[in-house]
């Protein structure tokens, strides 16, 4: 983040948006994935929010402007919070009994928590000195 911060010449709170905006676009793309996926169906908002995503990280490699970048960060949030979601009920319509059902619940959280974890600390590893881009 601060390396974002200098080569973008960004302020103090230019930065703090910046950080911010993932969560927040997170949080209100969880709290309506259950309305789009009654209205368009499981598998549909789980297509379009992995397109997002992608596309989103792409921009967000190659960018070379605040909005862009704010703009790019806020659709990778939305895309997030709708897969988490939209994601556990496609896993829960596969269980067959209440057991096998919690253990895919556990497990898909955990795989959701530790990945969100180790990718923070992968990107450390992978990039180290290289910077942002």
């Amino acid at each position: 983040s601060q390396q974002i911060s200098c080569d973008l010449k960004l302020a103090s709170v230019s930065e703090s948006i910046l950080e911010c905006i993932q969560y927040f676009t997170m949080f209100v793309a969880t709290l309506i994935s259950g309305l789009l996926a009654d209205r368009f169906g499981c598998r549909k908002v789980n297509l379009f929010s992995l397109y997002v995503s992608a596309i989103s990280s792409v921009v967000c490699a190659i960018v070379a402007n605040y909005t862009t970048l704010l703009l790019s960060r806020a659709l990778i949030g939305f895309s997030v919070g709708l897969n988490y979601s939209v994601n556990i009920v496609m896993m829960g319509k596969l269980a067959s009994n209440k057991v096998i059902l919690d253990v895919i619940l556990a497990v898909a959280c955990l795989m959701y928590s530790f990945g969100g974890a180790w990718s923070a600390v992968l990107g450390y590893l992978l990039l180290g000195e290289m910077g942002w881009r």
